[in-house]
């Protein structure tokens, strides 16, 4: 498959669609505003892990969860929640939660409707501060660049989700500028399929404030972090629109327990949400260095192909012929 080009950096870095630029002071503030979150909220941290190791108890990610939505507080972004559902699942209700990834927030945000279990890139867990977090809130890491790393924590978000946690992943494995959708990858839908617990698709959707779609947010190409958050922290009225769209069963979709059936209803259910707030392609005005086009279906094929090979986690390990 060829790999995949989101839109470059000047995509996001310049803007194609509606900027809002507030004053040097107001970014300051807000800068201020987001360094006192990120200390008090790495305190308390801190303290809470140290507290659940001593009582056996889990509350930090739920901690870690409030830390994220003063955060987003903190940089001036509001998050809209839309769709079916207000929350991703009832308590105790297992849930695999899949989006579209669009920007570094996106994390946060997941967060900032229900606390949950994220599965993110192996690279985040050696960032500072974040990686610590991150380990803190009881992410699962994933090595992608590694099969069978894939299948272990394919496994390991099985037993997550057994245990009745809302696990959440951005399938697409890379950010885009919001503006399309990259092809998916169906390796943690397997883990919805063993343990049999529904998929439920989310839209994220960064809106100006004119409710019209930005490229504000992302983080897109070899952008720097830096670079990302003074664009973030610049925007007046930024809103990120979170679609909470219906569930999908393993066996609703054909053929029935198929990861890669279940994965495309999956993107198709997002792709159909995000066509709103794109709108017409042909009308927005874009660099021609933007890769940007019109929204499809993810292809099929699957780079992970390996995995077809791999166990259930329910199932016994096939045997090589031969092997003793």
């Amino acid at each position: 498959m060829a790999p995949f080009e989101s839109c470059p950096q000047l995509c996001a870095r310049q803007g194609i669609t509606c900027r809002h630029e507030v004053a040097p002071t107001v970014v300051a503030r807000r800068a201020l505003a987001v360094l006192r979150v990120v200390v008090r909220g790495a305190c308390g941290v801190l303290a809470r892990s140290v507290a659940d190791r001593l009582l056996r108890r889990r509350r930090t990610p739920a901690y870690v969860a409030t830390v994220y939505r003063r955060l987003l507080a903190a940089s001036g972004i509001t998050v809209r929640v839309t769709g079916a559902r207000r929350t991703f699942a009832d308590p105790g209700e297992p849930v695999l939660v899949v989006g579209n990834h669009v920007s570094w927030l996106d994390v946060m945000a997941f967060a900032a409707v229900q606390p949950l279990t994220m599965v993110s890139k192996r690279e985040i867990g050696e960032w500072p501060v974040v990686g610590w977090v991150a380990r803190r809130a009881g992410t699962v890491f994933i090595d992608r660049e590694r099969f069978r790393a894939v299948d272990e924590t394919r496994k390991e978000v099985g037993r997550r989700l057994r245990s009745g946690e809302v696990v959440a992943t951005f399938p697409e494995a890379t950010t885009t500028c919001g503006r399309g959708l990259a092809p998916m990858f169906p390796a943690m839908f397997q883990a919805a399929i063993d343990v049999g617990v529904p998929v439920q698709p989310v839209a994220f959707s960064w809106l100006d404030r004119h409710g019209r779609l930005t490229t504000a947010g992302a983080y897109v190409g070899d952008q720097p972090l830096l670079d990302s958050v003074r664009a973030i922290l610049g925007q007046r009225g930024l809103a990120l629109r979170i679609d909470v769209l219906p569930r999908i069963l393993p066996k609703h979709v054909r053929p029935i327990d198929d990861r890669k059936a279940l994965r495309t209803a999956a993107a198709e259910s997002i792709a159909a949400a995000l066509q709103a707030p794109v709108g017409d392609w042909a009308a927005h005005l874009r660099p021609t260095t933007c890769q940007a086009a019109q929204l499809r279906v993810p292809v099929l094929t699957d780079p992970l192909v390996a995995l077809e090979e791999l166990p259930s986690l329910s199932g016994p390990r096939p045997r090589k012929a031969g092997a003793a």
